[in-house]
């Protein structure tokens, strides 16, 4: 009877200890993490990806010792029909290669626990890149603005370009529709200055398109820079001898896709 009950509680442990060591792995592809990194790894070796699960499979892409963002694509084999269940081989994303490893070189990437990557497994990069604008101009009116844009530019002789932007209901301007199309842009779409466009010329842009502007205003733009470009200070007391109610402002330019 004792051995019998030695044995029991022995079995007890056991199977604590077993499920303690493949819980993760279930968790894993129940319920995340989505993004892994390579761990247990040498320095001098890489990880595998097969083309099918199994040391069998062909080695068609290979991840370095310490790489991380790798997706998981939550299927494993052997399939995981119960807690107690080992995966030993994880289909994975890394880069453009899809294919499998095995899931005891993976762990969880501490960024995804954190909420620092998006659905793809990379880093989250603010898209929101500070610049610098000298304003002539804030207007509800589009014909005011471009009244003053057209004056700006005669009076300040620096060249006008509206960019081929009209007015717009709903994003304030836009380009034409089939421009729009030309540029896989859906309709209406609009572009605001100062993502790849800096540089001294008269423009209209929609303030509600930046962070830093108050919303809903047409503005005339003299010139626009990085924001640290300290030149822009001597260029707007120029361009106020002209226009006096000119002023040096930062705003937030968005850098993300557009489409």
């Amino acid at each position: 009877m004792k051995i019998k009950l030695i044995a029991i509680s022995l079995g007890i442990i056991f199977a604590t200890l077993l499920f303690a060591i493949k819980a993760p792995f279930a968790l894993a592809i129940a319920d995340g993490p989505d993004c892994y990194m390579v761990r247990n790894v040498k320095k001098d070796d890489s990880l595998n990806i097969r083309s099918k699960p199994g040391i069998k499979g062909k080695i068609i892409d290979k991840i370095p010792y310490d790489e991380r963002y790798i997706k998981n694509l939550f299927v494993t084999h052997p399939p995981i029909k119960s807690d107690m269940d080992i995966p030993v081989w994880c289909k994975i994303k890394y880069n453009r290669t899809i294919g499998w490893v095995a899931c005891r070189y993976l762990a969880e990437d501490w960024d995804n626990e954190l909420g620092k990557l998006d659905e793809d497994c990379q880093p989250i990069i603010n898209p929101w890149v500070e610049k610098s604008f000298i304003i002539i101009l804030s207007t509800k009116s589009y014909s005011e603005a471009k009244k003053m844009a057209e004056n700006a530019s005669k009076n300040l002789k620096i060249k006008l370009d509206l960019r081929g932007l009209i007015p717009n209901k709903e994003l304030g301007l836009t380009l034409k529709e089939a421009e729009c199309k030309e540029s896989a842009f859906y309709y209406p779409c609009y572009v605001p200055r100062g993502r790849w466009d800096n540089g001294e010329y008269i423009s209209i842009e929609h303030s509600s398109a930046y962070k830093g502007f108050q919303p809903d205003y047409y503005i005339v733009i003299a010139t626009s820079a990085e924001k640290d470009n300290t030149s822009l200070k001597d260029k707007e007391k120029e361009i106020k001898k002209i226009i006096p109610d000119a002023y040096l402002k930062k705003a937030s330019v968005y850098m993300g896709c557009m489409h």
